[in-house]
């Protein structure tokens, strides 16, 4: 799955949605989503795929349980696995529900594996000429 999928995925909530808290100056509920620290697969000493992990931050006034099932709903429809953690923001009177993914589905970057440093034996040549005196696999003798 493709990070546009998943945005996508994310915005079929219904819930506005923005890359940055200073785009969003829209009224409660929104989310905020950001890629964060990598979830990378490596093994002989080479990251073979690279997974960014997801962040997303809903704002909402007062537990909003609706908007929290649209979200959780489009992730999971989308295949993201989620953890969940809820905080109170004295200032502004609101609550931030903190989601982040597991490793997105899909690489969002795929790195080609390392080729093995096991060289591959020569193949023996086959012969280019057939011997004189041989014809269907047999010698000719007197």
């Amino acid at each position: 799955m493709k990070d546009t999928d998943i945005i996508n995925a994310l915005l079929s909530s219904g819930i506005p949605g923005f890359n940055t808290i200073s785009d969003a100056g829209v009224k409660l509920p929104y989310f905020v989503f950001t890629v964060s620290y990598p979830a990378n697969t490596a093994a002989d000493n080479m990251n073979y795929c690279i997974n960014p992990r997801l962040h997303i931050e809903l704002y909402t006034l007062g537990k909003d349980y609706e908007s929290m099932n649209k979200l959780e709903g489009a992730m999971q429809s989308a295949g993201l696995p989620w953890q969940h953690d809820t905080s109170f923001l004295d200032g502004q009177g609101a609550f931030m529900e903190v989601y982040d993914t597991g490793s997105v589905a899909g690489p969002w970057q795929e790195l080609t594996p390392a080729p093995d440093p096991t060289p591959e034996p020569e193949p023996t040549p086959e012969p280019d000429e057939t011997p004189e005196g041989v014809e269907d696999g047999t010698e000719e003798t007197n």
